[in-house]
């Protein structure tokens, strides 16, 4: 790290239903204006409320266009963000404009601070593990920065799911569904489904079973090389995959999904101003003496 100011080309991912949305923008824009940075936002209507309609662009246009994207939002935003970059490489810095904010690292009252550091480079880049998945009948793949979830259509009814390990049957489960979670998504869809916490240092895969039928199958942490298929095998209409909360797409009966860890990691800009476990103890309201 050092003291030298460097010139970006940022792009502002931002979510405009946020009251202080448009405030935080301006005051980003500001910013990169006295430092000479390119900035892009990604919604016209926040373009045009703080007086620079020119510096609009669709997200899909973003990763072509920038090398950092901040994300002004809750941890949607930054999942959406992920999404975009995909395995670009781009790097992703969360202003916490949400509830919770768990991947996110600045808050509008310390922004001015976060932003003077990103222009010192007095930051950490993490690289944080990501998954990649494809379904057999299909060319494309999607990328997941926290969890794939495979999960019931119909809330009715239950699917049974026949999951193997590097092409070794593990078993079937018969439950509304189950994930495949990254270290950085185990605080989220799989820690409600009774999944453990993994640091984000750690390189594992966790999967967790949504109220499974038989009480016995847990979750279970696979190493990093791991390679899942998971089947749906029985279920009345068609699963449904869903990829960091953000995109939903159908798995027919007998269509095979294949999970693994995406050999591009997600580029997160981190400040040393917060340890994880603070920021684990704080987010999840954990008590206890110091």
């Amino acid at each position: 790290m050092g003291s030298k100011t460097v010139k970006y080309k940022i792009g502002l991912l931002v979510n405009p239903k946020k009251d202080i949305t448009s405030e935080v923008v301006k005051k980003i824009v500001t910013f990169a204006f006295n430092k000479n940075w390119r900035c892009f936002i990604s919604d016209k209507s926040v373009s045009d409320k703080i007086g620079c309609p020119n510096l609009f662009i669709e997200e899909k246009l973003l990763k072509d266009n920038v090398d950092l994207i901040i994300a002004l939002g809750g941890d949607g935003t930054m999942l959406r963000a992920a999404a975009i970059v995909g395995s670009s490489g781009i790097a992703l810095m969360g202003i916490n404009l949400g509830r919770l904010g768990f991947l996110t690292q600045s808050s509008p009252e310390n922004l001015d601070n976060a932003l003077e550091m990103l222009a010192s480079k007095q930051y950490s880049v993490e690289k944080r593990m990501a998954l990649v998945c494809s379904i057999k009948s299909s060319h494309k793949q999607w990328h997941a920065l926290n969890d794939i979830v495979i999960s019931r259509e119909l809330i009715s009814r239950v699917i049974t799911l026949k999951v193997f390990i590097n092409n070794n049957y593990l078993t079937s489960y018969t439950a509304d569904g189950v994930i495949a979670a990254t270290p950085t998504g185990s605080t989220a869809y799989s820690l409600s489904a009774g999944g453990p916490i993994l640091t984000p240092d750690n390189e594992n895969i966790l999967l967790t079973p949504i109220c499974p039928h038989t009480l016995t199958n847990r979750p279970l942490i696979l190493s990093k090389e791991s390679r899942i298929k998971i089947l749906l095998h029985s279920s009345e209409g068609e699963g449904l995959i869903t990829i960091d909360g953000q995109t939903v797409f159908p798995l027919r009966k007998g269509e095979q999904l294949t999970i693994k860890r995406s050999s591009n990691p997600i580029n997160l800009i981190t400040f040393d101003t917060l340890s994880y476990f603070t920021i684990l103890r704080q987010k999840l309201n954990w008590g206890g003496e110091k």
